[in-house]
């Protein structure tokens, strides 16, 4: 077990560019760059190492599954507005997670918007008719962006990224999304794109969303300083370094994400990973603690094991 270095699987939708970072999603799997572990996919690992690499408490809870998929959004138009399903919905109709997720706000161009949840409570069958009518932005929020902004995103909540937003993105390993409008806009196949209004249907949380931005700290957690979201579903922290910080586990692995300066992982007293701006790396659970050097700023994207004694 050693600091894993992943490959970037980069995908180009109609609205800008996904840098995947870290991902065990089929078909999208990351794959080792270097060490002894190199030219392994993501899932291969966790089948092989399964606990040394997630955790004890992760790997029985997700029953050997990666439960995270990390990415890197560059919006240069809007995209779709959408919702996912939650864990229940989505094994019954799909058979994988749901899919809740948080946004960190890395870039911002002037004016640019988010849209998270509702600010007028409505019915389903109101969401239905304001579809056909091409009225429902009319009842989101439609929120203005700053960098260092925090969204975090529950299943059942609709949401779109604007055009004009960096940001990095930490979900559920799910690539399960139902559209439910688009701007009437054309797919590569010079078609409407499909929405997916009655699988949305039954989906979506229809109450009002008072204060759509801000950190998120879960039911039967407890708050810290560089808590950005803790989810049952996973925790997100931000931790600015000067020097140096040491990473305890806490039996789980955890995704470091390099969002300003530069750093290295040390996990042993020779050798260290070098991780620049935007760059990440996955630490197994089972070296139980790192020491990160350095000057910036990363985010950490790890399971509670905790969660369950809270």
């Amino acid at each position: 077990m050693y600091p894993l270095k992943l490959s970037i699987v980069l995908r180009t939708p109609i609205w800008g560019t996904e840098k995947w970072l870290i991902s065990a999603v089929h078909g999208n799997e990351s794959i080792v760059l270097k060490g002894e572990c190199k030219g392994v996919s993501l899932q291969e690992l966790v089948n092989d190492s399964g606990p040394d690499l997630l955790g004890k408490y992760v790997y029985k809870k997700w029953h050997g599954k990666f439960p995270l998929l990390v990415k890197l959004i560059d919006a240069k138009k809007d995209l779709s507005i959408q919702v996912h399903p939650d864990d229940a919905i989505a094994l019954k109709r799909h058979n994988c997670l749901g899919k809740s997720e948080m946004w960190y706000i890395l870039g911002i161009e002037k004016g640019a918007k988010l849209i998270s949840g509702f600010k007028n409570e409505i019915t389903s069958d109101e969401y239905v008719n304001l579809v056909a009518e091409n009225k429902l932005v009319d009842v989101l929020n439609i929120c203005s962006a700053k960098q260092g902004d925090i969204y975090y995103i529950p299943a059942g909540r609709v949401h779109s990224i604007c055009g004009g937003c960096f940001l990095l993105e930490i979900q559920e390993s799910s690539d399960i999304t139902y559209r439910i409008y688009d701007y009437g806009r054309l797919g590569a196949d010079g078609k409407p794109r499909k929405l997916h209004t009655e699988l949305a249907k039954h989906t979506i949380d229809y109450k009002v969303v008072e204060k759509p931005e801000g950190k998120f700290i879960g039911q039967g957690f407890k708050d810290n300083p560089n808590a950005l979201v803790h989810s049952k579903e996973f925790c997100v922290d931000q931790i600015d370094i000067e020097s140096e910080y040491i990473l305890n586990l806490e039996d789980c692995f955890s995704i470091i994400v390099c969002t300003e300066g530069e750093m290295r992982v040390l996990y042993n007293t020779k050798s260290s990973v070098k991780l620049a701006k935007f760059e990440s790396v996955l630490i197994p659970a089972k070296l139980g603690s790192v020491l990160i050097s350095g000057k910036g700023e990363f985010i950490r994207a790890w399971v509670s094991p905790s969660y369950r004694y809270l």
